[in-house]
């Protein structure tokens, strides 16, 4: 009953501000990372979109970094800003959230490690969206927990933008943005450098960003290319086993993509290619390279095709995909595989407020054979500002080439291993007017097949880690989001917006086995996230991020980020903190995360 009555108190909050007209309903808020684009508060799905304002505003170095905010997110770290980073949504691992660039869909095939290896900057990200819960019924193979989309600019406008930072640890970091537009034509160029020489032995990185973005664009047509180079070089400390402390890692990611699209509101075609490249270097011991090294360089090729039809029955859109993946590796040999699949969505005219959909992703695996993957969702829209939902899917992930094939002396894989399944279900409703938001979601997933890494004895540290499709794993939770612009509310005061997130998960894990889990069982059970700017003295705002993170088999956390930013007319200064009160804490067992980092610098911004 105390879930259902979070519900209720939506429609209270109605009542209060039930002066409030529709013109907050966000509609400037759209959607990408579906078939057609669509307003949030129309999606019937758990949805959170991150804009730039707040990306460039936040206390973070990379942009990565800001989905430790997002609540039902899981941020994992083995080193600082952005060096590797693994996603978890709802309790899932790295491997089953799907990541999207523009809309293009990273699925690294060596490992999910490397699937945030991307080339985008803070200055050239547009929005971030957040999509909460299984997609596969849309969006295809790994968006079995949900997916993360980085939209990246494309301004119809000249500007300029320039940052410069320094701090801790030796830290340095430039980074610009430009967009220059002939007619038609916007060209958008970015460029990053990030640099620290680590907070302990053996963390030191380089990091380089440089892409380029260009959309041609007419009345009923864009032709849109990106191209982009990320490169990482880091100290790996103690990241895949303690008892190495001098691992070494070398990335370098090279991404391109074309589209076109053509059309209306009434009939749209659209055709998307891509390719990307990720060469992986990784010492066991950088001080003796001959001891163990592993060289990994894997490709995909892709391609999407996409038809809207709107008619007296709704809106339709149907498509397909192909891809085609293979990796070279002195490790995990010489494979490849490909995948076919083709979609659906069928979303029927609103009927007395209430809408419907059915969705269905056909897919071919080269490895699994043909296999259907549904949804359904339902909506109702009970006033102009709340909006109920529900829905229902199924979805998959394949295993990577590291799950079938690696072998070292700590970590072995498993070449029988077969795809992961999961059934979802959600139910929620959110709340949108000019001040105020707020959502609320119940969730419950059934997972069979579950790829884990498992071994005997916990104590026994030679034993190595194996993956296995071992586990049945069922996971239910709420999701409880408030944001308020107290600002706008009364203006007499100092506090701007306070955000409340909050996420209760528990999950209900089952091997039959004696075996220990490597990954399934460090969940966030609890996670809560308080955000407050606020203004000081001399127009001096302040930005600050509270999170408490309540582990399963896990110590807690509770960390404290701030910036305060001092704006000019075409510059701003600031000076933020991560880790404010220098708490010791961990995302894994024996690879300690940084302690208080003080950074400043200065912000150039010309045009729009």
């Amino acid at each position: 009953m105390k879930y259902f009555t979070l519900l209720l108190l939506i429609f209270l909050i109605n009542t209060i501000f039930a002066q409030d007209s529709l013109n907050h309903k966000l509609d400037e808020v759209v959607v990408t990372s579906l078939h057609r684009p669509t307003l949030l508060f129309d999606v019937n799905k758990s949805i959170e979109i991150i804009p730039s304002r707040k990306i460039e505003t936040a206390p973070i170095n990379s942009v990565l970094d800001f989905l430790s905010y997002s609540n039902s997110v899981e941020l994992s770290q083995r080193g600082a800003n952005g060096v590797q980073a693994d996603i978890g949504i709802r309790g899932g691992n790295f491997e089953q959230t799907l990541i999207l660039l523009d809309g293009i869909k990273i699925v690294d095939p060596q490992t999910g490690h490397h699937n945030l290896n991307l080339p985008i900057t803070i200055l050239n990200i547009e929005q971030i969206e957040v999509v909460k819960g299984n997609s596969s019924n849309i969006n295809g193979a790994n968006a079995f927990s949900g997916l993360i989309n980085f939209r990246t600019k494309r301004n119809k406008h000249n500007s300029f933008a320039l940052q410069l930072e320094g701090g801790d640890f030796g830290l340095y970091s430039g980074s610009l943005f430009g967009s220059y537009n002939i007619g038609n034509l916007s060209n958008n160029i970015s460029f990053e450098k990030n640099y620290s020489n680590g907070y302990r032995e053996n963390t030191e990185y380089d990091i380089t960003n440089v892409s380029y973005g260009a959309a041609y664009t007419t009345s009923k047509s864009v032709f849109d290319i990106f191209v982009g180079y990320n490169e990482k070089s880091f100290g790996a400390n103690s990241f895949y086993t303690v008892k190495f402390p001098l691992q070494y890692e070398e990335t370098k990611t090279t991404f391109a993509k074309v589209s076109a699209e053509y059309g209306d509101n009434n009939l749209n075609y659209s055709a998307k290619m891509y390719w990307r490249k990720n060469d992986d270097e990784f010492l066991l011991d950088k001080t003796n390279p001959s001891f163990y090294k592993n060289n990994h360089t894997t490709n995909i090729y892709g391609g999407e095709v996409d038809l809207f039809l709107k008619s007296n029955i709704g809106g339709t859109s149907v498509g397909g995909e192909y891809v085609y993946d293979k990796i070279i590796s002195s490790n995990l040999g010489n494979h490849n595989r490909n995948r076919f699949g083709v979609f659906i969505e069928h979303k029927f005219p609103k009927f007395k407020k209430i809408s419907f959909g059915v969705s269905g992703f056909l897919y071919r695996y080269s490895t699994i054979g043909k296999k259907l993957w549904p949804g359904l969702e339902l909506g109702y829209s009970v006033t102009e500002n709340i909006h109920l939902f529900a829905n229902f899917s199924r979805g998959f992930r394949i295993p990577t080439y590291t799950e079938l094939f690696y072998s070292s002396p700590t970590t072995k894989g498993n070449p029988y291993l077969t795809f992961e399944e999961t059934t979802n279900y959600e139910v929620g409703g959110k709340y949108f007017n000019s001040y105020f938001t707020a959502s609320t979601t119940l969730f419950y997933k059934n997972g069979s097949n579950i790829i884990d890494w498992v071994k005997r004895e916990v104590t026994d540290v030679d034993l190595p880690w194996r993956a296995m499709n071992i586990a049945e794993l069922t996971t239910s939770g709420i999701e409880v989001n408030f944001t308020t612009a107290l600002n706008k509310i009364y203006s007499k005061q100092p506090i701007n917006s306070v955000s409340i997130k909050y996420t209760y998960l528990n999950s209900d894990y089952t091997n039959n086995t004696i075996l220990i889990s490597r990954y399934l069982l460090k969940y966030l059970k609890h996670q809560g996230i308080l955000s407050i700017n606020h203004n000081l003295f001399l127009n001096i705002k302040a930005d600050w991020y509270f999170r408490y993170e309540e582990r399963y088999n896990l110590e807690n956390n509770f960390v404290t980020d701030l910036r305060i930013n001092k704006s000019f007319n075409y510059f701003d200064i600031f000076v933020k903190a991560t880790n404010l009160f220098n708490v010791d804490y961990f995302d894994f067992i024996g690879v300690p995360l940084p302690g208080r980092w003080v950074t400043g610098g200065v912000k150039l911004k010309i045009g729009k």
